[in-house]
């Protein structure tokens, strides 16, 4: 079963990833063209979103594992008197 710091864990180091490759490219004295940093911004989002789908594949929203029944079915046979 996955736990919660688990999750927590794998959807900050995507985050973390991404941010830090925005500081490498924007902020760090780097020789390389103006087009290499745009392909290097442009994979680094491709892989925060394939992480993102990822996660979503694995863990799913919270709301879709706990299916509640709202209605009683048997509630029908009780008002009958049976």
């Amino acid at each position: 079963m996955n736990s919660r710091p688990e999750k927590i864990v794998n959807l900050l180091s995507a985050v973390l990833v991404l941010l830090a490759g925005f500081y490498a490219i924007i902020f760090l004295p780097l020789r390389i063209s103006d087009t290499a940093r745009v392909l290097i911004a442009i994979a680094l989002i491709l892989y925060f979103l394939i992480r993102l789908r990822v996660y979503r594949r694995k863990y799913g929203n919270a709301d879709d594992k706990q299916v509640i029944d709202r209605y009683d079915h048997n509630k029908r046979l009780d008002n009958d008197g049976n």
